[in-house]
């Protein structure tokens, strides 16, 4: 049986200033930061480090 929320941990990277976080994810398009709710420059945008 799989779960229905299967998620994985990744780093990703503040599409503005460049600043790189650990965040939870379920599909490469959706990130959730973990420890935080956005990046230190106050931009919610990221992308998937590869």
């Amino acid at each position: 049986m799989t779960q229905e929320h299967e998620r994985s941990k990744v780093a990703v990277q503040c599409t503005v200033c460049s600043a790189i976080y650990t965040a939870w994810t379920a599909n490469e398009d959706s990130f959730r930061l973990i420890g935080t709710d956005e990046c230190q420059c106050g931009e919610d945008e990221f992308q998937l480090l590869s």
